[in-house]
This record gives C-alpha cells, sequence and structure tokens, in this order.
C-alpha cells in the first residue's frame, strides 16, 4: 500500500506503508475495510484465508467521491503485473465531491 500526499511546494510524496509479493493463483479477493481512524488491507486467498497487507492511521473524515483510486504497481522494471477487476463494491454513509 501506498500513500500519496503532497509536501509545502504541492509535489506529490509517496509513502509505502506495506506490500506482500504474492502469485496471482493466490488472490482471490481483495478487501479494504476502515474502522474509525483505522484503513486496513487484505486479500483472502484460494482457501479463503485473508492475510493483512497493511494498515494505516486515515482519519475520519468523508471521503471524496474522486479521492478513490485503484492501482497496481509492478515492482520494479522487467516485472507485470495483471489485474481483472470483476466486481467493485463501495459500501458507504455517503460520498463527498
Amino acid at each position: 500500500m501506498v500513500e500519496a500526499t503532497e509536501d509545502d511546494s504541492g509535489k506529490r510524496k509517496y509513502d509505502v506503508r506495506g506490500s506482500v509479493r504474492i502469485s496471482a493463483i493466490e488472490v482471490r479477493s481483495l478487501r479494504i475495510m476502515r474502522q474509525g481512524q483505522t484503513m486496513s488491507f487484505y486479500f483472502v486467498d484460494a482457501k479463503g484465508k485473508p492475510h493483512k497487507v497493511s494498515k494505516a492511521q486515515v482519519g475520519t473524515a468523508a471521503v471524496a467521491s474522486r479521492g478513490l483510486r485503484l492501482s497496481v504497481h509492478t515492482g520494479g522494471d522487467g516485472n507485470m503485473t495483471k489485474v481483472l477487476w470483476k466486481k467493485l463494491t463501495l459500501p458507504a454513509d455517503g460520498l463527498t465531491d
């Protein structure tokens, strides 16, 4: 997981908060869950077992509708990542503009 922030000059800064090397056949689902000020990231393997990837303190403010972004990093030159999002569900009390 990478957290993107901006410094005082407005330049984006990316801080790695957690990462797990996994093979494509291992992952069956990804779950991102916020409880209070903590956001946790899990993946579920083929046997249905959840694995925690990372957690971050994110505060309790509402998430802006344009503030949601999914991305995948290959891990460097010469690596390849394939992702097929079959379903995306965003349960929330609401999203702000």
